[in-house]
């Protein structure tokens, strides 16, 4: 069966009801200045408003991390701004003081203590000079790594209790101690030519590394031997992980989910300017905003026809694992009670 009706009148929104949490991706899409997010568990944009520039600053971001209960998102305007985890409110910007400052902050990574910041290099005083600012979950400082030489880390991810690196000068992925920022390894570089970066770093479920470069996808084995490589010459901007096993990439104009075993890939979004994907828990989505535009407008409605007609996720508004006529009046019911 399939449904065509019109949305009648008699639609009244409510208030703080109708929403669920799970487990989600965010992923910041430079290009509308916001923070998408997508179900951990099939890549499907369940709210693609997530954060906006209408609820507090986001300049040129890099990365959206979860810290406690709050939404940190780096910004090259020499800040990490923090937000409330439904998105809905800015809670303010941590600028410093530091010292030396905080400068074009990028990739981040938090171990329920200390969160790590990669800053971009600047010159002082005639030379250069790069470091990695240490947070408070509070936001205050906790300290830095100063980095002797004027190398730009871009993106950190926890490994153990060390630290994943990728640095841009170098043209390098390295394993540094947590505690001290010492090299243990470099686990890979790449040849010397000019637009060969790495990006965003990402450890697996399978123990597995993934890392992005500006030419192509490369995979690590947990040792962090190189077993595999995608994409040649295609610049990924960013690299999660799905709860189906296939990857989150950041390419060109659109944000893909990627199967690495088959080589194939489904699009979960287009028209975007991508860049990290982090995990977040405990967001917030509505379930009866069915075109996932992060409001409930009548618009809705002709979505969740949509998702009716082909037995679409958002569908499912009575959480009943079958897409039913039942859905309907759950769906009202959802829209009335508002989110």
């Amino acid at each position: 069966m399939r449904v065509s009706a019109v949305l009648a009148g008699g639609l009244v929104l409510g208030l703080c009801a109708g929403e669920v949490s799970a487990q989600h991706l965010g992923v910041v899409d430079v290009l509308g200045r916001r923070v998408m997010l997508l179900d951990a568990s099939d890549g499907r944009v369940v709210n693609a408003n997530y954060i906006t520039q209408a609820v507090g600053p986001i300049g040129l971001a890099t990365e959206a991390l979860q810290v406690e209960q709050e939404i940190w998102i780096s910004d090259s305007g020499n800040a990490v701004r923090r937000y409330s985890l439904d998105g809905k409110a800015f809670i303010g910007s941590i600028v410093g003081p530091f010292n030396p400052p905080m400068n074009t902050p990028q990739g981040m990574a938090y171990d329920g203590t200390t969160v790590f910041v990669a800053c971009s290099q600047v010159q002082q005083h005639g030379l250069f000079a790069s470091w990695v600012t240490k947070l408070n979950p509070d936001g205050s400082p906790a300290g830095l790594f100063t980095v002797p030489d004027d190398r730009h880390r871009y993106d950190i991810a926890l490994d153990g209790s060390n630290l994943l690196v990728t640095d841009v000068d170098d043209q390098a992925l390295d394993r540094h101690s947590a505690s001290t920022f010492a090299l243990l390894s470099r686990i890979d570089s790449f040849p010397q030519t000019f637009g060969h970066n790495p990006t965003q770093v990402a450890r697996l479920s399978t123990g597995e590394i993934a890392l992005g470069t500006t030419k192509g996808l490369r995979i690590y084995d947990s040792a962090g031997v190189l077993v595999g490589q995608h994409y040649a010459d295609v610049h990924i901007k960013g690299v999660g992980e799905l709860g189906t096993g296939e990857l989150v990439l950041g390419i060109d104009s659109r944000l893909v989910a990627y199967d690495l075993a088959t080589g194939t890939e489904r699009t979960l979004a287009s028209g975007v300017n991508t860049r990290f994907v982090s995990e977040i828990t405990g967001a917030t989505v509505c379930v009866a905003d069915a075109n996932a535009d992060g409001s409930l407008t009548p618009a809705d409605f002709s979505a969740w026809v949509s998702a009716f007609n082909t037995q679409g996720p958002q569908c499912d508004q009575n959480d009943d694992g079958v897409c039913s006529p039942a859905d309907f009046s759950a769906w009202v019911a959802n829209f009335n009670a508002g989110c």
